[in-house]
C-alpha cells in the first residue's frame, strides 16, 4: 500500500514517537511510506531510511488573524499538492489543527483519511475557529482514532460510532531489565508546560524535602513555562535540589536518572511516559488526570493513583514510597508484566486492521 502520514514536525513529544514508529511498522512491511512534517528542523526520532521524509518547512503563525489564516492555507495548498502528486491509498494524520488542515487538504481527492487525536480536546483549547473546524470536519475522516477511551467518549455519538481506540504501544526487551537501584532522585518528563503542572509536582516536593534531603527532583524537558518553573524553584528554595536538564540527548535515557517516577499532569490523552516507566520497573506515582492513566495504570497493584491535582496527597505519596523499598520494588515488577498488553507488535495489529479495513471498503 501507499500511506502518506502527516504531523507538525518530530519533535520531542508522544504523538512525534507514535507516528514515526507507525511509519517505519509499515515501512518494514514493504509498503511505501511518506512522511509529511511541516516544520524544517531536525528531527528528534529517527526516520527509517525506506521511509520518505518530506519537511515542507511552512511556519505556522497564530497572530494576527490575517497572517494566521494565511499560513494555514499555505499549509492547506502545499499538503493538497504533495497528496496529488503521491495518490496515496490512504492518509493518516496526527495531532488536532493538522487533522483540520489534512481534512482539508484532501477535499474531493477520494483518500481515505484517519485522523487521530493525541492531546485531550476538553481541556486543550483551541482558537473558536479551530474548536468550530474540528467539530465541522472531523466528521468526514473515515475513521477517527484516540489513544484512549475517554478521548474518544468526549466526541458526539456521530463519531464515536466510527471512532477507535489504539493505546500507544511502547517497544518491549527480550527480557525485562531488573531494577537496580538507581540515583536517589523523583523523575518527571514533558514539556514544560501548565498541562504537565509541574507547579503542583513543586510544591509537593517542596512539603518533603526536609524530611528526605538526599532525594533530589529532575524534570526532564523543555517548554515556554521554564522561568516560571526556575523561579518557582527559588521561592521553594528548592534550586539546589531541583534539575532543570532538558531533553535527553536520544528518547528514553532518562529512565535510569531516578529511582522514582511521577506523574502530575492536570490532563493528558495516554501518557506514553507512564508506559515507558513501567518497562523501566520504576514504581510510580501519578494524577489519575482526564484521561489516560487510570487506563494504563491499577491503583495499588503497579503504581499509586491519586486524585487529579491533588498536592497534598502526591507529597504523602512521594514519602511513602521514599520510606519503603520494598513497596517501590513491588510496584515496578508488577509494571514491568502489565505493561505487555502495549507490546508494540500487538498495537501495530490494529493499525494494520483498521488501515486494510479503510483501503477495501468500498468508497
Amino acid at each position: 500500500m501507499k500511506v502518506v502520514l502527516v504531523i507538525t514536525s518530530l519533535a520531542a513529544g508522544g504523538a512525534e514517537r507514535i507516528i514515526a514508529s507507525l511509519a517505519k511498522h509499515w515501512a518494514e512491511q514493504g509498503n511505501e511510506v511518506t512522511l509529511i512534517t511541516f516544520d524544517g528542523d531536525k528531527p528528534y526520532y529517527p526516520v527509517d531510511s525506506r521511509v520518505e521524509f518530506r519537511q515542507l518547512d511552512l511556519e505556522s503563525h497564530s497572530r494576527p488573524l490575517t497572517r494566521a489564516v494565511s499560513s494555514t492555507l499555505r499549509r492547506v495548498r502545499a499538503l493538497r499538492a504533495v497528496l496529488r502528486s503521491k495518490q496515496p491509498d490512504i492518509v493518516i494524520s496526527f495531532l488536532g489543527k493538522i487533522n483540520i488542515i489534512t481534512l482539508l487538504a484532501t477535499r474531493g481527492l477520494g483518500m481515505p483519511v484517519v485522523v487521530s487525536e493525541r492531546n485531550n480536546p476538553d481541556r486543550q483549547v483551541f482558537r473558536p475557529v479551530w474548536q468550530r473546524l474540528r467539530k465541522t470536519l472531523y466528521g468526514l475522516a473515515e475513521c477517527v482514532v484516540t489513544p484512549s477511551q475517554g478521548v474518544l467518549d468526549w466526541f458526539p455519538e456521530k463519531i464515536r460510532k466510527s471512532g477507535l481506540v489504539i493505546p500507544n504501544p511502547v517497544d518491549l526487551p527480550e527480557q525485562m531489565p531488573v531494577r537496580t537501584p538507581g540515583p536517589k532522585a523523583f523523575i518527571a518528563v514533558g514539556r514544560l508546560v501548565h498541562q504537565k503542572g509541574f507547579d503542583m509536582l513543586l510544591a509537593a516536593f517542596g512539603k518533603i524535602a526536609g524530611d528526605c534531603p538526599d532525594w533530589n527532583l529532575v524534570i526532564r524537558g523543555e517548554g515556554d513555562r521554564r522561568e516560571e518553573i526556575e523561579h518557582l524553584c527559588d521561592t521553594l528554595n528548592l534550586r539546589d535540589s531541583v534539575q532543570l536538564p532538558g531533553i535527553t540527548e536520544k528518547p528514553g535515557q532518562w529512565v535510569d536518572e531516578g529511582e522514582i517516577f511521577v506523574l502530575s499532569s492536570r490532563y493528558e490523552s495516554f501518557g506514553n511516559v507512564l508506559t515507558e516507566a513501567m518497562v523501566a520497573g520504576l514504581p510510580i506515582v501519578a494524577f489519575d488526570c482526564p484521561w489516560g492513566p487510570g487506563e494504563i495504570l491499577t491503583a495499588d497493584v503497579d503504581s499509586i493513583l491519586l486524585p487529579p491535582e491533588d498536592v497534598d496527597a502526591l507529597a504523602d505519596a512521594m514519602l511513602r514510597l521514599v520510606r519503603d523499598v520494598e513497596l517501590r520494588q513491588r510496584l515496578g515488577r508488577a509494571a514491568q508484566e502489565n505493561v505487555r498488553r502495549f507490546e508494540r507488535s500487538q498495537i501495530m495489529t490494529h493499525w494494520d486492521k483498521l488501515v486494510s479495513r479503510l483501503i477495501d471498503q468500498p468508497r
